[in-house]
Parts: structure tokens; sequence; C-alpha cells
């Protein structure tokens, strides 16, 4: 069943492509244009340098000593501090792809990976301020309204995930399933 949807999909696709051939490459080379111009000059130091942190061991200690003040906002172990914070500064694919460093560099589990990486994953609030509210929304509606709308949600349904995983499982159960305190093995570093 899944294949004979997936087929179907893929059909609608091509017949569209076919059918409005203008519009697919207008389409295409502006997808292409944002991501050369807005995307890459922003996402690629920022992940290359969170790289070097999370490998550094600097990571440990900062976010350590910032722990007691981020566990009043937010209930989250003091490694998960620094995804979810880039998460919501720069949007996906950096919380999810610190989550996965930190993953396999044994610091979290992967009840917390898959949680925080919904918390994290979505539209940085430069994107949604300049492309979705400028552009879309053409200043019609409030800044706030709209960042409330994107953001309150994945805060509110995180952090109930997080009180789910937290106190059914405990927090040192949790830090004895990741694969690098099982196996002590480091894995290559992929950008």
């Amino acid at each position: 069943m899944r294949h004979k949807i997936l087929s179907i999909l893929l059909a609608f696709i091509i017949v569209y492509c076919l059918a409005f051939p203008q519009r697919m490459a207008e389409s295409a080379a502006g997808g292409l244009t944002l991501w050369y111009r807005s995307i890459l000059p922003t996402l690629l130091p920022f992940s290359i340098f969170s790289s070097v942190i999370v490998q550094s061991g600097i990571y440990d200690r900062f976010f350590e000593r910032l722990y007691p003040l981020f566990r009043i906002i937010y209930p989250v172990r003091s490694p998960l501090i620094y995804p979810l914070i880039a998460g919501f500064l720069f949007g996906f694919p950096l919380g999810s792809k610190l989550c996965a460093d930190l993953y396999h560099a044994g610091k979290i589990s992967s009840g917390e990976v898959e949680a925080v990486s919904c918390i994290s994953n979505h539209f940085g609030p430069a994107f949604l301020y300049n492309y979705l509210y400028r552009n879309l929304f053409q200043n019609e509606l409030p800044a706030f309204a709209v960042l409330t709308a994107c953001y309150l949600p994945p805060l509110l349904l995180g952090r109930i995930r997080l009180h789910q995983l937290y106190h059914k499982s405990g927090s040192k159960e949790n830090r004895e399933s990741s694969p690098a305190a099982k196996t002590k093995k480091r894995r290559p570093d992929l950008l």
C-alpha cells in the first residue's frame, strides 16, 4: 500500500513538471538562490563551529555552569541546553545535527535526541520574520503572534515529552543508554 501511494505521488509530480515547466524552473531557481544566499552562509560556519565546541570539551564546562539558571526556564539536562537554544535561534537542521553529535559522543540518550529534535527542528526566527512575516503576511499580523504560533506548541509539547521521558525511565538510565556509554567508541566527525 505504501509503495502504491509513493508511486501515485511521484506520478503526480512528474505530470506537474511536464504540465508547468516554466513554473517548475522558476521555483527550483528561487529555492536554490535562497539556499545559496541565505541558508548556506548562515548555517555552514555555525555547523563547523558547533562541531568544534562539542568535540573540544568547552561545551561541558560552560553548560554545566548555565544549567542551574536554565533548568528554571526549561527542564532539560545540561547537555541538551545547547541543541535546544541553537535549534531555536538557527532552525533546522542544526538542532537535530547537534543532538546527533551529542548522542554519538555519549552525552545524551536516544529518547532525549527524539524529544529535543522534535522541539528544536523548525524555522529560525530570522527566516520566520524576514520571509514568512514580511513577505507572506505582509505585516498584517503582529510579529509576536507569528513567532508565538510557531514556537509555543513545540515548547509545550517538548516539555510534556521530556517530563514523560525523565519520570518514566529516570535520567541516569537515559545517560547509560547512549551508544558511546555502551561501546566507548568515537565515530568519525561528519559535517
